[in-house]
């Protein structure tokens, strides 16, 4: 997770703003809803062929902050890593809580929690 990835000639990815662990903090007094420029970059090391992924984020009760969206179809060479790269640039929250981003790929989920905390 952070704020903007770009990819770059030869399979690289530039980030910005890297987040290391599963929270952010926002100022206590923040407005909600609240928006912020966000990213996420999946690398797939496993598996060929074309697929055709999407993505989501739902907060602690289910609801979509971001509905299920297709994103561009994949194709993943044999032996080589493949980067799914997803810029949000607004992406808005409604409150401080945890949050859920799957990306499914050909029915396999993959989910990691996004916790959004006051300072």
């Amino acid at each position: 997770m952070c704020e903007t990835a770009r990819e770059e000639s030869g399979g690289k990815v530039s980030i910005l703003g890297y987040v290391a662990g599963d929270e952010i903090m926002l100022p206590s007094d923040i407005k909600f809803p609240a928006g912020f420029s966000f990213a996420f970059v999946f690398v797939l090391k496993d598996g060929s062929g074309k697929f055709k992924p999407t993505f989501e984020i739902r907060d602690s009760s289910g609801n979509n902050i971001i509905p299920l969206q297709p994103l561009s179809e994949l194709v993943k060479p044999l032996g080589k890593a493949a980067n799914i790269l997803v810029n949000i640039p607004m992406l808005v929250v409604p409150s401080f809580g945890t949050y859920s981003i799957t990306m499914s790929i050909e029915g396999v989920s993959y989910t990691r929690k996004l916790t959004i905390k006051p300072q």
